[in-house]
């Protein structure tokens, strides 16, 4: 299995139940933290690595997830890693995550929220929000890789504007966030969910 800079206490959490977990990070103190959080813990490994260049050959992973990540790579870098996860992994699926709103818009803020960013036009760019149309055009965007299903949920409780507005202090609550919250497949969602298959499987 292969994650994507999720919440890493997934990946703990899946390599407790005896899954194999190759978690990857952009950001070393991220990776450093996990490493020290999880000494000894078999099953799970953790690498730094750009979710767009990733360090592993082709077709030599079996699973992939990614929550909430492609939303925060700006440019178009969510279709780049999703992409790339298009590349590494073999006849297995990738799930991938995402905020939905009813409009595509993009989320920026006045200070840096990710490492070293550079700023455009003084602003700094945090997450885009996919509506229907930017969730067919990410899952069209991963040649090698067909849409086997797509949701829109809605998670009760919401709280991913509060935890936008204490963000980065308040990443440390993800984690919690994600476990509180339940799905119910009521409109118009702000959740959603694509499950990929590898072409061929």
């Amino acid at each position: 299995m292969f994650d994507l800079t999720s919440p890493k206490p997934t990946a703990v959490e899946l390599a407790r139940r005896g899954v194999e977990v190759s978690a990857v990070d952009a950001f070393d103190q991220e990776i450093a933290t996990w490493r020290s959080l999880s000494p000894g813990r078999s099953g799970a490994s953790f690498t730094v690595a750009d979710g767009r260049s990733l360090p592993f050959p082709g077709a030599s992973i079996d699973h992939a997830y990614s929550i909430s990540v492609p939303e925060h790579i700006a440019d178009g870098g969510g279709a780049e890693a999703l992409l790339e996860l298009a590349r590494v992994v073999r006849p297995g699926r990738v799930v991938v995550t995402g905020p939905h709103a009813e409009s595509n818009f993009e989320d920026w803020r006045n200070s840096p929220v990710y490492g070293d960013q550079v700023a455009r036009d003084g602003r700094y760019f945090l997450e885009c929000w996919y509506d229907r149309a930017r969730l067919d055009e990410l899952a069209r965007s991963a040649s090698g890789l067909r849409l086997f299903g797509s949701r829109i949920l809605r998670l009760a409780l919401n709280w991913h504007r509060v935890f936008l507005r204490g963000f980065p202090w308040s990443i440390a609550l993800g984690p919690f966030y994600g476990l509180l919250a339940t799905e119910r497949e009521a409109p118009p969602g702000d959740a959603a969910r694509l499950t990929l298959k590898r072409v061929g499987s």
